[in-house]
């Protein structure tokens, strides 16, 4: 029997675990660059399986390289190496535009 149209939560719909998520995220981001595994070897840390445990019970909870994927693309991260360059409006001057 098919689940087609049947209502799946995610417990990444809860905002705590969501700012875990990206808090750890953002820190492993400053080293250059995050993966999927990164989400998944957050997942499986100490902190979040204490805030998970407090949340759907003492269970321990793991997630795949695929779900990882699929949270990145749902918290909105996206793929590429991190901009360095610096916009500043004014570029189009004439004395800018001669150098």
């Amino acid at each position: 029997m098919h689940r087609y149209g049947h209502y799946h939560s995610s417990i990444l719909q809860d905002e705590d675990l969501q700012e875990a998520l990206q808090v750890g995220l953002l820190s492993k981001a400053q080293d250059g660059y995050i993966s999927a595994q990164d989400v998944v070897d957050r997942v499986a840390s100490p902190e979040i399986q204490e805030l998970l445990a407090t949340k759907e019970g003492s269970k321990m909870i793991t997630i795949s390289l695929r779900t990882a994927q699929h949270w990145l693309k749902k918290m909105d991260w996206c793929y590429g190496s991190s901009k360095q360059g610096m916009y500043i409006d004014g570029h189009e001057c004439e004395d800018v535009v001669n150098y």
